[in-house]
């Protein structure tokens, strides 16, 4: 995740068109300004400070020849002035005054009907090369909600305009991997009297659980809640059995969301919700968030994402599907995206809004006898459903999940650029209780909607989304020649999005970014310790998407990365694939750590050779330490499912504190032309079967309970 740190919202960008200071020039001129007669009467202006753009202002105007039939009284045009940061009101048709040599892009107008007839606000946008005529006309329709009225200026330079909508996902084509940490089929398929099922490195060995969480020093989303006392109980209460066997933490997690899933069907990705309503007595861990929670399941993708900035909001084509009709006052869907969140949150980030998806219950004979996923797609009416940006807010409460405060009352809440440029991350929830009712969420594409383009915007969109000619030499492919090497990646010329993601969506304080260079991958940043712990905390960059494809490296047998450090480092680690741990709830790949050389070449590139046999899919969520290695247990080894297809791969800074600046040139596999020696599960997935834990699953740093627990909540809402 690469991020540019700012508190402005998309509103940045627009609002820096507003007028910047007051003068000379009246507004009423009609070459320098609208280029149209005047057909209003202005009744007064307001010059105020917006926070973000600097000095702007607003007009009052009326229809008619004279204001004396004005629906805008002085009383009305001074309580509309007064809600603006430091506004002067001035009554009178002198109207607002610009600095000489500035360009009029127009006005934004926005109109109410009142008893006495139609108010109109003229907000005044001025032109430059950065804020042109384009996004004056987005800033205004798509997020003032008014309409654009153009200048001479802009007048003359919209002819070249085009409205289109940008594609985000192709469900019949996915460009991302699309997860969930609830649905993850082989922890909801465990039996829960195995010892070693999800979350049992959070006990000891009498069902204890081994910390006990301090939130006294929080100023933030726990404070003066309760949570503290409440969550600590809960866990005394969650010892790994029940006294028959049973694991309590795996049937807490899932008892209410048997029979949900998520799968992609013929290009259709179905998100099934079939959610049971707690007793009002039955307190448990999601219960002990906060009093309002809902329970919930999610699917996310993550990646470099499409420049949405041009577009007024996301375009679902979708529907529901379920045997019953549901109640919409208990039941809904979310969505959220980007990382962005408030400076006073730890845990709670995302642009969060309401998908209002039109309900189907005409299939409930075909649905009855056969799976919801079997059901004729063509028998489904898909809408298209719109969800403006202004919808979305960032200010939403992270124990209930319900907005605090809407864009629309406050434009500082609204997303910004930097988000609107790449997501980077994108989820969709079903909240609330289905009454044991299964419903499914059919989507068959996301688009960015009535995004406004130049003529040359779309040829370039044409060029920079060729997809890359695959003709490396893969496991799969007949060769006469004895290859040992398969490239994976060469940033001279990378196939994959590289970005990072770093502890702070944990609440953490790490930072990193990942720059693309002339032939290298440039990986900077500093692990630093969890603010609360007093532990190091973790930074990655990783691959999501691209042109390219992972080729098949299944008759390989070792993992080569050709790097550069700037300094020495203790913590560097690099995972692939997209399988989940057994054992934990957030692991996800088969990694491994490996040493840079001697500091004696430090500036240097060199080779870090991995065999495939020192990857494991188990390891400690903390520290990033391998719990079950390849050669306790060959069910955690590298399986041949995720080496012909790796979908991801990371290098990481974890677990241990300081600078980290590496240059990468390469990621390849090598050993692939001899005959395959390397310890792999031959399966497709991951075992059920495997030796007891090591020593080192039993020693969990308090950093995996505090991931736990962050994310928990998250799990809950998003």
């Amino acid at each position: 995740m690469t991020k540019v740190c700012t508190p402005s919202p998309v509103f940045v960008f627009a609002l820096a068109t507003f007028a910047l200071s007051i003068s000379n020039i009246n507004a009423d001129d009609s070459d320098a300004v609208s280029g149209k007669s005047k057909t209003y009467v202005v009744d007064g202006s307001c010059s105020y400070e917006n926070p973000w753009s600097g000095a702007s202002c607003m007009e009052f105007r009326s229809d008619g020849p004279s204001s004396s039939s004005s629906p805008w009284t002085a009383d009305a045009m001074q309580e509309r002035c007064d809600t603006e940061n430091d506004s002067k009101m001035k009554i009178g048709e002198e109207g607002c005054l610009f600095e000489e040599g500035l360009v009029m892009g127009g006005w934004c107008i926005k109109t109410s009907n009142v008893d006495a007839g139609e108010q109109m606000e003229a907000t005044a946008m001025m032109y430059s090369e950065a804020s042109n005529c384009e996004m004056s006309t987005i800033a205004c329709e798509n997020f003032l909600q008014g309409k654009f009225e153009a200048g001479s200026t802009c007048d003359d330079t919209n002819s070249d305009i085009i409205v289109k909508d940008v594609l985000v996902e192709d469900f019949a084509n996915p460009q991302y991997i699309w997860e969930s940490i609830m649905l993850d089929e082989d922890k909801m398929e465990m039996d829960e009297s195995d010892p070693n099922i999800m979350g049992s490195n959070m006990f000891d060995e009498n069902g204890n659980p081994k910390y006990a969480y301090n939130f006294s020093g929080y100023e933030n989303e726990f404070n003066d809640t309760g949570y503290e006392e409440r969550y600590n109980n809960q866990m005394m209460m969650m010892n790994s059995n029940d006294g028959e066997g049973n694991n309590n933490w795996r049937s807490q997690m899932y008892k209410d969301i048997v029979g949900s899933s998520k799968k992609i069907v013929d290009g259709i990705m179905v998100l099934t919700a079939n959610i049971t309503k707690r007793d009002d007595d039955d307190i448990d861990m999601m219960m002990s968030m906060g009093d309002g929670n809902r329970r919930s399941i999610s699917m996310n993708a993550r990646g470099r994402f499409p420049d949405l900035t041009k577009c007024d909001g996301l375009k679902f084509e979708a529907t529901t599907v379920s045997t019953e009709p549901i109640n919409l006052d208990e039941f809904n869907y979310r969505i959220e995206f980007g990382y962005e969140k408030l400076p006073d949150r730890v845990f709670g980030y995302g642009y969060r809004a309401e998908l209002a998806v039109q309900q189907q219950t005409s299939l409930v004979s075909e649905i009855r006898t056969k799976s919801f996923e079997q059901s004729s797609s063509s028998a489904l009416s898909f809408t298209e459903i719109m969800v403006p940006f202004k919808d979305f807010t960032i200010d939403w409460d992270w124990n209930t999940g319900e907005v605090n405060t809407s864009c629309e009352d406050d434009e500082k809440y609204c997303p910004d650029m930097n988000t609107l440029t790449n997501m980077e991350t994108i989820s969709i929830s079903a909240v609330g209780n289905t009454n044991s009712i299964p419903v499914e969420l059919h989507i068959k594409s996301i688009m960015g909607a009535n995004c406004i383009f130049s003529a040359d915007d779309i040829e370039d969109d044409k060029t920079n989304n060729v997809r890359m000619e695959d003709d490396r030499w893969t496991c799969t492919k007949d060769t006469t020649d004895a290859v040992d090497e398969i490239v994976i990646e060469s940033m001279s010329n990378p196939s994959f999005n590289w970005l990072v993601q770093n502890d702070p969506v944990m609440g953490g304080a790490s930072y990193s970014t990942v720059t693309m260079m002339e032939d290298t991958a440039f990986f900077s940043g500093e692990v630093k310790d969890i603010p609360f712990l007093g532990l190091p905390g973790f930074i990655q960059m990783e691959s999501r998407g691209g042109r390219g494809t992972y080729p098949d490296v299944s008759c390989c047998d070792s993992l080569k990365l050709t790097l550069m450090s700037m300094e020495e480092y203790g913590g560097y680690r690099v995972s692939f694939g997209t399988k989940r741990s057994k054992r934990g709830f957030f692991a996800q790949g088969f990694k491994a750590d490996f040493d840079l050389p001697s500091t004696e070449i430090l500036g240097e590139y060199s080779d870090v050779v991995i065999p495939f046999d020192m990857f494991s899919v188990e390891w400690d969520e903390a520290t990033g330490d391998q719990t079950v290695t390849c050669a306790e247990d060959p069910s955690v080894c590298p399986d041949l499912g995720t080496l012909r297809n790796m979908e991801t791969i990371a290098i990481w800074g974890e677990g241990f504190g300081g600078e980290v600046n590496l240059h990468v040139k390469s990621i390849s596999a090598v050993g692939c032309g001899g005959p395959f020696t390397a310890k792999v599960n031959t399966t497709t997935t991951v075992s059920s079967d495997s030796s007891d834990a090591s020593d080192a699953e039993k020693v969990s740093s308090k950093l995996s309970f505090v991931m736990f627990i962050l994310v928990l909540p998250l799990v809950a809402m998003l």
